[in-house]
């Protein structure tokens, strides 16, 4: 089979050729990059691998990475663009993975099993071919927050159930939350015209319950867990905007609201200072009194 140059984009598996410098290719590729430690001298399974990117990233610090996915147009397109020589690209299914018993470390399962129809079995098969201390490591969408009627997914998780579905197949869990964060940066010329990856020190000011996570990672294992430096729950730029939009308006909503409080103490303050000076006139109480007079005289005729 002819290996393509290049690959339709269907709106779900990540190119990058196509993505880089879009939010989904930032996604993609910090899952990947926070797992860089924990691939680091071992023999990974990346299942459904897509395009081979993530492949070939881990390929850097991994001893030797399967790649493998049940699409030959994927491959294909992973093997002419994202090969490396510690790198192999394998057609197969999530269901049935064709690597024998106890053969990788680490089993890499990023946006995968919303896909997958039978998630036990899936997860038996990510199982069974992990060595003894082996771990899973898998993400995917939050259902509560994730935007619903995606047609290429088959079931979305909440938190809950999804802690529940893992617990069935693996004894030990680790839960790290996804997102995006909004930054404000000064950067030189050259580094805002181009791509690098920095460590910076930054400061996580929107404070969130895991359950408002745009998408979930876990690592699972039977054995002890192995965490991953640097990694933590992170806030949605799309969550941060409304805040930051919501907080804004609410602002001008306050500063408006007490501009028209003031007023109405100041016109309430000048009414009552008319009202004491007419109460305190000779006019007016020479009035109430004829008044008082009438309204005797005219209950006396009544």
């Amino acid at each position: 089979m002819a290996e393509p140059r290049n690959l339709a984009d269907t709106g779900e598996r990540m190119i990058p050729a196509l993505h880089r410098g879009v939010l989904v290719y930032g996604e993609h590729m910090a899952r990947y990059d926070a797992l860089l430690p924990l691939v680091a001298g071992k023999t990974i399974l990346d299942i459904a691998c897509g395009t081979g990117y993530g492949s070939q990233l881990m390929a850097r610090t991994a001893t030797k990475v399967h790649g493998v996915d049940r699409s030959d147009e994927a491959l294909g397109y992973a093997r002419t663009h994202h090969g490396a020589s510690n790198v192999e690209f394998i057609q197969g299914d999530a269901l049935a993975i064709p690597l024998p018993d106890a053969s990788v470390d680490i089993v890499v399962s990023l946006e995968t099993i919303e896909h997958v129809s039978d998630h036990s079995a899936f997860l038996a098969e990510a199982r069974r071919v992990l060595r003894p201390g082996g771990q899973l490591a898998i993400s995917t969408p939050n259902s509560v927050e994730y935007p619903h009627g995606n047609e290429f997914h088959v079931h979305e998780f909440d938190l809950d159930e999804l802690t529940q579905t893992l617990r069935q197949t693996f004894q030990n869990l680790d839960l790290y939350c996804q997102g995006v964060w909004l930054v404000s940066a000064v950067l030189a010329e050259a580094e805002f015209g181009s791509e690098w990856k920095r460590s910076l020190d930054m400061r996580k000011a929107v404070i969130q319950p895991p359950t408002q996570a745009l998408y979930y990672l876990f690592l699972c294992s039977d054995s002890e867990l192995e965490r991953l430096p640097g990694a933590g729950t992170i806030a949605e730029a799309w969550r941060a905007k409304d805040l930051t939009e919501a907080h804004d308006r609410h602002q001008m909503e306050r500063t408006h609201l007490e501009s028209t409080i003031g007023g109405l103490r100041a016109d309430l303050a000048s009414a009552h200072a008319e009202l004491a000076a007419i109460h305190s006139s000779r006019i007016w109480r020479s009035g109430h009194r004829l008044r008082a007079a009438w309204d005797r005289l005219r209950g006396g005729r009544a």
